[in-house]
């Protein structure tokens, strides 16, 4: 069980235990973006990734996905390329995000549970898009799963909170083989981690139910 120790998630948590009953009526949208940069009122998404699921009687169920690349509408540079892998040349042929937006608005919907590593940053993105194209961004909560990962470990040594640490740290590596991201059938660039590790800690700690400490 899952119990939010600061305010970031407390929110969420609070929500969801007063509302289980209700939780089968919301999306819960597991995702990651990769960018052009950290400035959302000038850079853009140019890899979204994500997975929809619904909580049918306590369990995750898998209902859609998403892995969307977008082409900016200015090269990256090589510090950006460096960060993530994706090039300039493979975006060549992608859509615009003008293209895309109607896809990832209705995938997303207005009332869902948002929930990714250092989940902030994607949502301020997410509505940077959203403001470009003249509309708002509405979701019902959101749930980091760094701070999550941080609750679960407090109190204990740990070198860092990268993906890889957090997995290891969280016992949650047993059976699972990493790849690398060119290895995946849809040619992700997005770690799979970053999709991973929320979806071990959702099932492993019962987030349908959780509540505060």
């Amino acid at each position: 069980m899952y119990r939010a120790r600061t305010h970031v998630n407390q929110k969420a948590c609070i929500c969801m235990y007063e509302d289980t009953m209700h939780m089968q009526y919301h999306d819960i949208i597991v995702f990651d973006t990769e960018t052009s940069g950290v400035k959302p009122s000038k850079d853009y998404i140019v890899q979204l990734s994500a997975r929809k699921f619904k909580n049918e009687g306590g369990e995750l169920i898998l209902k859609d996905k998403r892995n969307i690349y977008i082409r900016p509408p200015f090269f990256l540079d090589k510090k950006n390329i460096d960060i993530h892998g994706i090039t300039n040349e493979f975006l060549q042929d992608k859509q615009t995000e003008e293209d895309a937006f109607s896809e990832i608005q209705e995938f997303f919907g207005e009332n869902a549970l948002l929930v990714g590593y250092n989940v902030d940053f994607d949502i301020d993105m997410l509505r940077g898009m959203y403001k470009r194209q003249k509309t708002e961004l509405k979701f019902w909560y959101k749930l980091d799963v760094l701070e999550m990962a941080r609750d679960i470990l407090y109190g204990k040594e740990i070198e860092d909170y990268s993906l890889s640490t957090l997995i290891r740290h969280l016992g949650l590596d047993s059976g699972i083989t990493f790849h690398q991201a060119d290895d995946d059938e849809d040619q992700m660039y997005i770690s799979p981690m970053s999709i991973l590790l929320p979806l071990l800690l959702l099932k492993k700690n019962q987030i349908m139910v959780c509540y505060l400490s």
